[in-house]
Parts: structure tokens; sequence; C-alpha cells
């Protein structure tokens, strides 16, 4: 097993990015007052939605930034992390909310709603490429980080809250650092999960892409080299390939 920190480290960072845009888009949302129990489903939902669409295109971005430094790429990446991750996060905060009533409250309950974020945002990375087993990778990873991360953003703040004595800013501040926690959590272990499952991976040993890997779905009999950016294998500006 060859672990690839900076792939690790540099979803991480693109997932805590994701989860501080988030939250700011959250910040008027957050205010509302809809009537009801379906009222606070809806908001949960856009809440959800607002934060999955930035995690998720923050995500989404790993391949075309980094990976094959493809423009084509970059914008797939964003809208299909983008558009799996606005309907995951709805779906995930509003089965939440009815579990955590149905339950009977508690960190777990919303944590659940935050693994089935995860495990959609996780799809989106082999979805774009079209790889059952990076889809797989991806899907587990992600569940794995949107459990870890959920339950941190939820205990954190109903600890600010306490603490602070002040539910408002307890749930701001909460926020804050809990979605940065929760889309730090989701992309690392995005990361982490293919990389230490992957059968079959490149290296590059030299180049604009040194040092990095690049991980190959074993299920397909063929795969194609080239600047372009449907190829398998991106190399970006070699005018020998």
């Amino acid at each position: 097993m060859n672990l690839d920190f900076r792939r690790i480290y540099l979803y991480a960072v693109l997932g805590a990015l994701g989860g501080l845009a988030g939250w700011t888009l959250t910040i008027p949302v957050a205010w509302l007052q809809l009537p009801g129990f379906t009222g606070l489903l809806l908001k949960d939902a856009l809440i959800g939605a607002l934060v999955g669409v930035t995690i998720g295109a923050a995500i989404g971005s790993y391949d075309g930034l980094f990976a094959s430094r493809s423009f084509g790429r970059l914008l797939k990446g964003v809208f299909l992390g983008g558009f799996i991750g606005a309907f995951g996060g709805a779906l995930g905060l509003a089965s939440d909310e009815i579990i955590f009533v149905a339950g009977g409250g508690g960190v777990w309950p919303r944590a659940l709603g935050w693994a089935l974020f995860g495990l959609l945002v996780g799809s989106a990375q082999g979805i774009s490429r079209w790889s059952w087993t990076r889809i797989g990778y991806g899907m587990l990873g992600g569940l794995f980080g949107g459990l870890a991360g959920g339950s941190t953003y939820e205990r954190l703040s109903v600890l600010l809250q306490t603490v602070t004595h002040d539910r408002e800013l307890g749930l701001s501040s909460g926020g804050a650092l809990g979605l940065t926690i929760l889309g730090a959590a989701t992309g690392g272990l995005i990361g982490l999960v293919e990389v230490v499952l992957r059968a079959t991976w490149l290296k590059f040993t030299r180049g604009k892409l040194e040092g990095q890997t690049l991980t190959l779905d074993p299920r397909k009999k063929a795969q194609t080299l080239g600047r372009a950016a449907d190829c398998a294998v991106v190399i970006p500006g070699d005018p020998d390939v």
C-alpha cells in the first residue's frame, strides 16, 4: 500500500473550504421562521442543499485542479459534485430531522443524516469518471466522513450553546467550525479510503504531476492515456503525448 498523503490532504482542505463556504450561505436561511413541522423540514432541506452544493463542488474540483489539471474535468467535477451534494444534503438533513423527532432527540440521529449526505457526495467522484470501483470507494469514504464529521458538528454546536449560554451564538460559532470539520472529514476520508483500498494505480515520476498517484479501475480492460480531458489518464501539457 502506497499512501498518497498529498491527495488525502488536498481532499480534506477542499472539503473544509466547501464547508466554510456553505456556512456563509446558510446564515440568512437560519433566521427563517417557517410554520409547522413541514416548514422545519423545508428549512432543513434548504440548509442541507446549500451546504451540500458547496462541499460537493469543492471536493469535485479535485480532479480538474490537481489530478489532471484539466478545465473540462474541473467543470464536470464541480457540476456533478455540486448537484449530487445538493441532493444529498437536502435529503440527508430532512431525513435526520424525521429520525431526530422519532427517536426522541440526540446527536446520532442527525449524524446519520450527514452520513447519508457524505455517501452521496462521495459517489460523485466515481460518477464523473464512470468508474464503479471509484463510486464504491467514494461512497464508503463519504459515509464514514459524514458520520464522523456530522457527529462532531452536532456535539460541538450543543457544547458551544451550553458554554456561551447563548443559543444563537452557539449555533453560529458551532456552524462555522462544525461545517468546516464536516467538510474536512468527508473530503479527507473519501481520499483516504480510496488510497487504502485501491488495487491498481499509477505514480507519476516526472513532469507536472510528479509525485502524484492516480487510481485505475481494474474492472476496465483498457484505459486511454493522453492530453484530452476524456482520457482515463490525462497527461497535461506534454507535447509528446
